[in-house]
């Protein structure tokens, strides 16, 4: 009995839903998490980028509900460019030199996340990656306690990891990109 409505659910095209707005609300999040900063009000804008991360976990409703899909797999990080652009123009006044690295490096990820992605059934994202995201996120929350608390060393912290959750994140999609490099020379070569 609860196997039949799982499945019927599985099938039902509105099994959809969840994922897409998880994924649809992250940059609108980003957005109103952006405009809080502006104001001043530093907390409410944590707490809004905490709830826009929170959604980059639409994977895995859409894995429960079998509603992957190749769209699914272009606006996931298409939403995530967009709350990592918001970001940098939130940290940008407060750090630019490390908002500029930053940027830089998450713009050669999406080029080597395209590339990845290409050709492939369902999205894939490497391990390292999703660590990444998770150390650059405690940066970032660390950055904002620096802010609120008038921390200078809260704040020089939270620069660091979040370079290092950057750093993750080029190493993965650099080694597997390198990796698909490599196996592709190697299918050619038979």
């Amino acid at each position: 009995m609860k196997s039949e409505r799982l499945d019927r659910i599985r099938e039902h095209p509105a099994r959809y839903l969840i994922p897409w707005s998880m994924t649809i609300a992250r940059p609108i999040l980003g957005e109103l998490a952006r405009r809080e900063a502006g104001k001043g009000n530093w907390s409410l804008s944590k707490k809004l980028y905490i709830a826009a991360a929170g959604t980059d976990f639409e994977g895995i409703p859409a894995r429960f509900f079998h509603a992957t899909s190749k769209a699914g797999g272009v606006a996931d990080p298409t939403a995530d460019g967009f709350l990592r652009a918001e970001a940098a123009a939130t940290f940008a006044p407060q750090m630019p030199v490390t908002t500029s690295v930053i940027t830089g490096a998450e713009i050669v990820n999406l080029a080597l996340n395209a590339k990845i992605q290409k050709g492939r059934d369902k999205p894939f994202v490497p391990r390292e990656a999703k660590v990444g995201s998770a150390v650059q996120a405690g940066g970032a929350i660390t950055f904002f306690r620096g802010i609120e608390n008038n921390s200078v060393g809260q704040r020089a912290v939270g620069k660091a990891v979040m370079l290092v959750g950057t750093g993750l994140r080029v190493y993965a999609y650099g080694k597997e990109y390198s990796r698909m490099k490599r196996d592709s020379k190697n299918f050619t070569k038979k």
